[in-house]
C-alpha cells in the first residue's frame, strides 16, 4: 500500500511536465498556456490520466484520493467555480467506478467538508447509476464483498436533496428506492410509505423535522428548523383543506362556477370544522380568482414543496 502511495504520489508531482506530451487528450487549457492558477483549474480526461499511470491506475487513484482530502479549500481557478478537490474525486471515480467506499465517503466529504452538496450529489449519483446498470453483470462474490451497503448510496443522495438542496419529493424518491434494496435498515420502509401516500411528503417532512429540532442545539440552525417546520404545517393545513374540499365537490357533483364554488365552501366549511385560521395564523378563505383555498400567511417553499 505505501508503495502504491508513493508511485501514485510521484505520479501527481510530475503531471504538470507531461502534460505537453498528451495535449491530445486533454479537455482543458493547453499546459503551454497555462498560468499557475489555470494549472490549477486543468481538467483531466480518464484516458489522458490512464496513460500516465503506465499500468498502476488503482496507486493513482489512491494518489488521486490523498490528493483530495489534503487539497486546500481556497483552491479554485480564477473564475472561482472550480473545486480542485471535486475534481480529484471525480477523475477518481471514473477511473475505478466499482470502488464503493470512494463514492460513498466522497460524497459525504464534498457536502459536509466542503460544503459542495452538488458536487456530493454528482458523485452519488453516477454510483448509483453504476449500480443498477454495471453491478448487476458483476460475480455475486464481488456484490457481496465490496457493495454489499449499497443501500447508503441512495440513502445520501436522500439526504442530499432534502437537507442541502431542500427537494423533498426527489429526497422521497431516493428514500423510497433505498428500501428496496438489500440489507436496508427497517426504518427506511414506514419512511418511504409515508412518501407513496397522498400528502405524504408534508408527513414525512414534519416527522423528520420534529425528530431533529429537539436534536439541535439551541442557536440559528435550530431556529431555522423550527421556521421551516411552522411553515410546512401551513402547507400541509392547505393541502388537507384543498383536498378534503375536492372531495366535497365531487361526491356532491358542484359544477364548477364561481358562485357556486362560493356557496359550497360555505356550506363545506360549517359542516366540516374547517378551521378559521392555519398553524401560524393566517387566515384560511376559498379565493374565487384561484378557485382554491388560500391563507394570509405569506407562504415561502420548505423542501421544494409548497
Amino acid at each position: 500500500m505505501l508503495a502504491g502511495l508513493l508511485a501514485a504520489a510521484t505520479l501527481l508531482s510530475v503531471q504538470s511536465v507531461a502534460v505537453g506530451r498528451v495535449r491530445d487528450l486533454q479537455s482543458g487549457p493547453s499546459a503551454a498556456r497555462a498560468s499557475r492558477a489555470d494549472e490549477q483549474a486543468f481538467r483531466w480526461t480518464p484516458e489522458a490520466f490512464r496513460v500516465l499511470t503506465l499500468g498502476h491506475v488503482q496507486s493513482a487513484v489512491d494518489g488521486l484520493l490523498v490528493r483530495a482530502f489534503l487539497e486546500d479549500p481556497a483552491a479554485s481557478s480564477a473564475s472561482g467555480k472550480f473545486d480542485a478537490s471535486a475534481a480529484w474525486l471525480d477523475l477518481a471515480s471514473r477511473l475505478d467506478p466499482a470502488f464503493f467506499e470512494l463514492h460513498q465517503n466522497g460524497a459525504l466529504f464534498l457536502s459536509v467538508v466542503r460544503q459542495d452538496p452538488r458536487g456530493g450529489l454528482a458523485l452519488a449519483e453516477r454510483a448509483n447509476e453504476w449500480r443498477k446498470t454495471v453491478l448487476p453483470g458483476m460475480p455475486a462474490s464481488f456484490q457481496e464483498r465490496f457493495w454489499k451497503g449499497a443501500w447508503s448510496l441512495p440513502v445520501i443522495i436522500a439526504y442530499l436533496y432534502l437537507f442541502e438542496l431542500e427537494d423533498l419529493p426527489r429526497a422521497g424518491a431516493a428514500f423510497r428506492e433505498a428500501a428496496e434494496l438489500p440489507r436496508a435498515p427497517a426504518y427506511l420502509r414506514p419512511l418511504a410509505d409515508r412518501f407513496q401516500q397522498p400528502g405524504g411528503v408534508y408527513e414525512a417532512g414534519l416527522r423528520i423535522l420534529g425528530f431533529l429540532i429537539p436534536t439541535t442545539q439551541e442557536g440559528p440552525e435550530r431556529e431555522k428548523m423550527v421556521q421551516k417546520r411552522n411553515m410546512l404545517a401551513v402547507h400541509a393545513e392547505l393541502w388537507k383543506v384543498n383536498q378534503a374540499f375536492s372531495e366535497y365537490l365531487l361526491a356532491r357533483k358542484v359544477r364548477r362556477e364561481r358562485g357556486t364554488l362560493e356557496r359550497a365552501w360555505t356550506e363545506f366549511r360549517s359542516g366540516a370544522s374547517v378551521p378559521e385560521r392555519d398553524p401560524m395564523g393566517g387566515r384560511l378563505d376559498f379565493n374565487p380568482a384561484t378557485g382554491r383555498i388560500e391563507t394570509t400567511t405569506p407562504l415561502v417553499k420548505v423542501f421544494g414543496v409548497g
